[in-house]
């Protein structure tokens, strides 16, 4: 599952800057997190879920045209895991930065955590291929549920999003008899109440030549 995120690119060095300056150079690029979101996220990795923010690690319009023209755009994004890092347990602002290159990241807490980023390698063979089954998928709708209600706000029944757009009252539970029912469900709970886009891919040298894209 992946988190979009815009950065913003940061060219100078001054007072208040100069650890960031230090540990990725210029220039680099950060994202604002939501505190909320961000430990909801980190409360999944830690569950073994995979989980990352994903973030362009550019900003420029000529850049977005190009990368898209020739299909670059994932080859030129950060993935990045915060599982290294601590829930956000205040309210004040945080960030995750991470180098040019896209090789190094740290969360600022205001102090720095070095967290990791994934590589586009790691992160298509993070797992081998194996048949997306009934039980699997219970599970992690368990878990969505589980994080989702914990976190809800306790109140009228009233299914509207909050500021940062997810939801905040508890999902209804449901219960399902196949895998692709289920996976409805987990793709709608990822994203009404993380703000998770949820990939599956789907391997055809694994399922056959006539497997369903």
């Amino acid at each position: 599952m992946l988190q979009h995120k815009v950065c913003r690119r940061v060219d100078n060095n001054s007072p208040s800057n100069r650890w960031r300056v230090k540990a990725c150079g210029t220039p680099y690029f950060a994202i604002d997190l939501d505190n909320e979101q961000h430990d909801r996220i980190l409360e999944l990795r830690r569950r073994g879920r995979s989980v990352y923010y994903c973030s362009p690690a550019f900003v420029e319009r000529v850049a977005l045209e190009t990368h898209y023209r020739d299909g670059t755009v994932c080859t030129a994004s950060v993935r990045v895991d915060v599982l290294p890092a601590a829930k956000l347990t205040d309210s004040k602002h945080h960030s995750v930065i991470f180098n040019h290159g896209g090789t190094a990241a740290f969360l600022c807490s205001p102090e720095p955590v070095r967290v990791k980023v994934v590589t586009r390698e790691a992160f298509e063979h993070e797992r081998g291929a194996r048949e997306f089954s009934l039980e699997e998928a219970r599970t992690l709708y368990d878990d969505l549920w589980t994080i989702a209600t914990k976190r809800a706000f306790k109140g009228p029944e009233v299914q509207t999003p909050s500021a940062d757009g997810l939801r905040e009252t508890p999902p209804v539970r449901r219960e399902f008899g196949t895998a692709a029912d289920v996976a409805v469900e987990i793709a709608a709970l990822a994203s009404q109440y993380f703000g998770l886009s949820w990939l599956l891919v789907h391997d055809r040298a694994s399922a056959g030549a006539e497997a369903p894209a």
